[in-house]
């Protein structure tokens, strides 16, 4: 399993870099796979002008990929999918495993950067940024994501950011409430 979510997480760094989810499905995750088995790859985007299904090789992998926004995944699932009974990509979500996408490894390292009065830095500089200001720091965030990215460990990142964030007064839980806008309703109809 390993090896798909390395290769899944390179499908996501070329080909959707600027998803926000990306699930690996089907049989070849389950260990079922034949020789002409796919990856199958649910890719969801904040928003999309249109959603789209493509297929295309990776690494000698064969790839078939739904790509969509939330509404557009909305749509095929309750409006295609619940009417026919044929809930396949649902399935593919649920029973799918999430492939980290670098969000937290940004956000992680903007807020290191910040809190600690730096310039922040974004995408491939990250990693010579950090190395440049704590070698130390560095070495232990390259270790936890790899570990994140390749394996689906989290528990190299966790510490680290509860170490990170601890300087800082740490997680915000205990006494934090955010009140939603009175307009944030859907009525039931």
């Amino acid at each position: 399993m390993e090896d798909l979510i390395k290769i899944t997480k390179q499908i996501l760094d070329d080909r959707y870099p600027d998803a926000d989810v990306i699930f690996l499905a089907g049989s070849l995750l389950r260990g079922e796979g034949t020789p002409y088995s796919d990856l199958d790859l649910v890719v969801i985007f904040e928003q999309l002008p249109h959603a789209w299904r493509e297929s295309f090789n990776f690494k000698g992998y064969p790839v078939e990929a739904f790509v969509h926004d939330p509404e557009t995944f909305n749509h095929f699932i309750f409006e295609l999918g619940r009417p026919s009974g044929l809930a396949a990509m649902a399935h593919m979500v649920a029973e799918g495993v999430e492939v980290p996408c670098a969000e937290l490894y940004g956000a992680l390292a903007n807020y290191y950067f910040r809190a600690n009065g730096l310039w922040s830095a974004v995408n491939k500089s990250i990693p010579r940024r950090l190395s440049k200001t704590n070698p130390e720091l560095y070495s232990r965030f390259r270790e936890g994501f790899e570990e994140l990215f390749a394996g689906g460990e989290s528990d190299k990142v966790i510490t680290l950011a509860e170490e990170i964030l601890k300087r800082h007064g740490g997680f915000l839980f205990d006494g934090y409430k955010h009140e939603a806008s009175p307009a944030c309703r859907k009525p039931l109809s």
